[in-house]
This record gives C-alpha cells, sequence and structure tokens, in this order.
C-alpha cells in the first residue's frame, strides 16, 4: 500500500509506527584488560526485533531468543561462552524476538558498538 506523504498515512501504516515508536538502545564493549568478557542488554518491556552492527569493525553477538532457536554457534544462549559469538561485519542486521543480546570484548583496545531496535510487547 502506498503512502500519501508525510502528513497524510493510512490506518495500516499506524501499527507500523507504534512498533518502531518504542525506539532503539546502543551497546558497546572496549577491548581492555580484566572486567567482564562481554557486555549484556535485557529487555523486559518491549523486546529486541532487530541487531545491527554500527561499528566498523566485525562485532561478535549472540541472543536468547524469545520465540524458536536462539541466535548462537551453542545448542543456547550463553554470554559467558567466546566459541557460541557469531561474527556480524558492518551493516549487517539479524531480525528476531531477543530478549537478551551480548556482545564479546574485543580483543583491542577499540570501541565496537551494535544498534538493538526494541518493538512488540
Amino acid at each position: 500500500m502506498a503512502d500519501k506523504g508525510l502528513k497524510s498515512y493510512q490506518g495500516e501504516v499506524s501499527s507500523n509506527i507504534s512498533l518502531v515508536g518504542s525506539g532503539f538502545k546502543v551497546i558497546s564493549e572496549v577491548g581492555e584488560a580484566g572486567g567482564p568478557t562481554y557486555t549484556e542488554a535485557t529487555f523486559s518491556g518491549p523486546y529486541c526485533v532487530a541487531i545491527k552492527n554500527i561499528s566498523s569493525t566485525t562485532v561478535q553477538v549472540q541472543a536468547q531468543s524469545i520465540e524458536a532457536d536462539d541466535f548462537t554457534k551453542g545448542s543456547s544462549y550463553s554470554k559467558t561462552t567466546g566459541t557460541n559469538y557469531i561474527g556480524l561485519t558492518f551493516g549487517d542486521i539479524i531480525y528476531g524476538k531477543f530478549d537478551k543480546v551480548a556482545i564479546e570484548e574485543p580483543s583491542t583496545l577499540i570501541t565496537q558498538s551494535i544498534q538493538l531496535i526494541k518493538g512488540g510487547q
């Protein structure tokens, strides 16, 4: 269905606007000695519907799904298991229904970030 412009839209579009209106969250991890080897975001209200790499380097990510399989190399989500993380290159987007998302600490002193798009209830 085509939109009529910025000031006029059809009723079907309002549901999409309400989904996106929940906003987004950015989580980052900096390579450093000591401390945790991951950063985790959890969602108890609107869950995460998309994960996007906004860093110029590959970011190691895993996520726990509300429905279906977790986004992980292992059999289930485990933020402390380094071999479970999957590399996302710049601009990669993963869609799903996630209540937990973790990024692994990079091995060098750089900052890596992902954008988490929040959606449904």
